[in-house]
């Protein structure tokens, strides 16, 4: 106990009206209160009075934020005493820093407990006596040395959530498919390399999440979770999905993010309920024809894999408003893109894009595209007709030249081309009448097209990188006029 700190004798000092009164039968509770002085829990924490102590229902015991002394290996109290079994009227406990082996022995006892959060501890176990907690809802333990979880955990049967991180926890007792009412389960930096097939048993879930753990398969029997609706499997060792994937069909959102998948079961295209399916930093090689299927799909991104190509079915994901494919190995796109006809925003950051397809003019709604790293030396004149497009921003490609045909980009606001081999624009640039920001970097550009002048609502252009050594006085006019300029000094050039 520290002697010098004020805040824990004020608080001591303000409960010195504590009961007196304790009969024979309360020596637990002196043994709490003498615990309590021991660590300077506060009043707040542990009330120093007899009824409020009984009748207390959170037990709260946070480390401070920001402590500067705070590490792993620091804890605030290096024990809980089992005397605090005796506060039936708990029903919530939240504890963080305990240096102790192990929880509460007798903690069946506070049958009105609704939810148990143990975080940063040295638990290596947990008791028994668990599973008579009937009413609990939540369970959180996180930073602990858990290797196991009891048996016992099964009877939990109004339990919800579980949150199991950073353990040592190898595998999960079969038991846990009694917890029916599971809607929640999260497992985070354990050490689990495959779930018991009493997983399916839990049907009520509704989210799964599963990351940083050497998870090397699904069990078939993940496909009877008929309720869930969000899947997350992130950084395992999964080489591959199994088919019963295909029976979640109230699957909503699947996440796969730096496994080792190289390729999807075709039976995902049986997943009728996905709107969003995020695939990123695997080894991906191809997608099935099945894809296709996916008719609820709003949201796709394949980022960071081997992908070389997309199925011409790709086209048949007609409810699809957001694509982002980004650093992948596509150096074509199928004709059957152009028929993505609610997409709004097109991503190609990073790509290896030699051409770009005619069709990509039928894609009406598109507001953004993006498009950078391609092989592309031109874009085609369908491009023109992308009446609603908004944004179009094109970076490190192999870019020529712009076609006349851009001027009819009338919804365009925000134009960026840089690290492109353009040399001019076309004269068609200036009936870009919504245009606001422009930006022309590092494409090699001596002078602007005098139609330049007639850009009425642009408000920032950036220049920079360019020689712009045959600028018409009108141009050098124009460009005084606007609010901000990049890589053009107004004043050397008067």
């Amino acid at each position: 106990m520290n002697p010098n700190n004020n805040n824990y004798h004020q608080d001591i000092h303000q409960s010195d009206t504590s009961n007196k009164t304790l009969n024979t039968n309360d020596n637990w509770i002196e043994k709490i209160w003498a615990w309590a002085d021991e660590f300077e829990l506060k009043h707040s924490e542990i009330p120093r009075n007899k009824e409020s102590l009984l009748a207390l229902k959170k037990l709260e015991i946070l480390e401070p934020e920001h402590d500067e002394q705070h590490s792993k290996d620091v804890y605030r109290i290096a024990y809980l005493p089992d005397e605090l079994t005796n506060l039936t009227n708990l029903v919530d406990i939240t504890i963080s820093g305990i240096c102790s082996s192990h929880l509460l022995p007798n903690i069946g006892k506070l049958t009105n407990l609704t939810k148990l959060s143990i975080s940063h501890s040295k638990l290596v176990a947990l008791p028994e006596s668990i599973g008579q907690l009937s009413y609990l809802t939540e369970l959180f333990i996180d930073q602990s040395e858990l290797e196991a979880l009891p048996d016992s955990i099964g009877q939990l049967h109004n339990l919800t959530k579980m949150f199991i991180g950073r353990c040592q926890i190898q595998c999960l007792p079969d038991s846990i498919g009694q917890l029916t009412k599971l809607t929640v389960l999260d497992i985070v930096h354990c050490e689990i390399e495959e779930l018991p097939d009493s997983i399916g048993q839990l049907i009520n879930l509704a989210k799964l999440f599963i990351s940083y753990c050497p998870l090397k398969h699904l069990p078939d029997s993940i496909g009877q979770l008929k309720n869930l609706n969000d899947l997350d499997l992130i950084n395992c060792d999964l080489k591959d999905l199994p088919s019963s994937i295909g029976q979640l069909t109230n699957l909503n959102k699947l996440y796969i993010n730096r496994c080792r998948i190289k390729e999807l079961p075709a039976s995902v295209g049986q997943l009728s309920s996905l709107t969003e399916l995020f695939i990123t930093h695997c080894e991906l090689e191809e997608l099935p024809d099945s894809i296709g299927q996916l008719l609820s799909l709003t949201h796709l991104d394949l980022l960071h894999l081997e992908l070389t190509e997309l199925p011409d079915s790709f086209g048949h994901l007609i409810n699809l408003a957001e694509l982002n494919i980004i650093n992948c190995k596509l150096k074509v796109l199928p004709d059957s893109i152009g028929q993505l006809v609610n997409l709004t925003k097109l991503n190609f950051n990073h790509s290896k894009l030699e051409v770009l397809p005619d069709s990509i003019g039928q894609l009406i709604s598109l507001t953004e595209l993006f498009i950078s790293h391609g092989k592309f030396d031109k874009l085609p004149d369908s491009v023109g007709q992308l009446t609603n497009l908004e944004k179009l921003y094109i970076n490190h490609c192999s870019l020529k030249e712009l076609p006349e045909i851009i001027g009819q980009l009338k919804s365009l606001t925000e134009f960026f081309i840089s690290y492109c081999k353009l040399g001019k624009l076309p004269n068609s640039i200036g009936e870009l009448n919504n245009l606001v920001k422009l930006e022309l970097v590092y494409c090699n550009l001596r002078n602007l097209p005098d139609s330049f002048t007639q850009l009425n609502s642009l408000r920032c252009i950036n220049l920079t990188g360019n020689p712009l050594d045959r600028l018409s006085p009108r141009v050098k006019c124009y460009l005084r006029s606007i609010d901000t300029v990049y890589g053009w000094d107004k004043q050397s050039y008067s």
